[in-house]
């Protein structure tokens, strides 16, 4: 049997840390100190809590159960003498106690440590898993973790607003909507209907897109606007402001689309076969981007991603100290499971 009183929680790093407190304590403020989140990662397909111990957790405050974790933020004793000894849970369960515990559910909660950080499903799953523990719980229980729980949406919903906001990720419909930066009136083509033209495609669905393959589409995507038959590529060219090729270099294929474009006013072109400049050489406008072109804008945005995601942690880390006036002890426990 493993007592949690067992674990130790280190003391706050501050200077002043022992120095008396000399301002009126808030006697409608919950106790931090009894806030605590447990942790259990899924490293595998079967790796869940067992039932009993998720029903335990869940009747004392709120569980998200994910992809990657399942996930209890509670106040109170994360155990007594009821429950199924902590020792024989197979994962290792990570215990998080205090300001620290906040720290830690904020992080979660704004997808800091979701597979892709600073996507925005996880904030909605914890909504969701409040909204379930509001309907679900003992009206008690829920009347001590809601104060937490409500802090927690408001400053997750403030830390996504300042700092990972349109944060987006790394893919080739997100590299190439940024690169054109195409206006909400503007017409976008796509030549060839493959599997790369499909992959991007969802991420135009603002904008009115056109498609042209050399040959006939059957179904076009719900995305496309307009469906171009092989023998209207010269109305396709006449008709778009920017172009996406998404076809293998074929010089047969440049040569014909370097007449049709030509005297048209398109914006900007991007070939996605073409590396080293050669789309520029083919095509007359003064906005030509290749794939190089996209491995560039990757790399910048990966720095600017990290950079954002870094001021968010900052951010989660301010939002949890505030809440301590700079009285409430932190720590952190990891117990490890046989």
């Amino acid at each position: 049997m493993t007592a949690l009183s067992h674990i130790n929680q280190p003391h706050t790093d501050r200077p002043d840390a022992n120095l008396p407190d000399m301002r009126q304590p808030n006697l409608n403020q919950p106790d931090l100190t009894q806030l605590w989140v447990a942790n259990w990662p899924k490293n595998r397909s079967d790796a869940t809590l067992p039932a009993d111990v998720l029903d335990q957790f869940a009747a004392r405050g709120m569980v998200l159960d994910t992809c990657l974790r399942q996930l209890c933020v509670a106040t109170g004793r994360p155990a007594n003498a009821s429950d199924r000894a902590l020792s024989e849970l197979r994962p290792e369960l990570e215990l998080h106690f205090g300001v620290d515990a906040y720290r830690y559910a904020l992080e979660i909660a704004t997808g800091l440590h979701s597979a892709v950080p600073g996507e925005t499903n996880v904030f909605g799953q914890f909504k969701k898993a409040w909204d379930s523990a509001r309907r679900d719980n003992e009206p008690k229980s829920v009347s001590r973790i809601a104060p937490w729980i409500h802090q927690l949406i408001n400053d997750a919903r403030s830390i996504r607003r300042d700092h990972l906001q349109d944060i987006g990720g790394a893919s080739y419909g997100t590299l190439v909507r940024r690169l054109l930066s195409p206006r909400r009136c503007d017409r976008v083509l796509f030549v060839g209907a493959g599997d790369l033209a499909h992959s991007i495609l969802p991420y135009f669905e603002s904008f009115e897109v056109g498609l042209w393959n050399h040959r006939p589409v059957a179904t076009a995507p719900g995305s496309v606007a307009r469906l171009f038959a092989p023998e209207d590529a010269r109305e396709a060219a006449a008709w778009t402001n920017h172009v996406v090729f998404t076809t293998p270099p074929d010089e047969r294929n440049e040569l014909s689309w370097r007449t049709w474009l030509a005297g048209t006013r398109i914006v900007s072109l991007l070939h996605l076969g073409y590396r080293r400049g050669e789309s520029a050489r083919l095509y007359e406008c003064s906005q030509s981007y290749d794939l190089d072109d996209i491995f560039e804008l990757r790399q910048q945005q990966a720095g600017i991603r990290s950079s954002r995601l870094e001021r968010a942690r900052s951010a989660c880390a301010d939002a949890a100290l505030e809440l301590t006036r700079d009285r409430v002890p932190s720590g952190m426990a990891r117990l490890a499971i046989a």
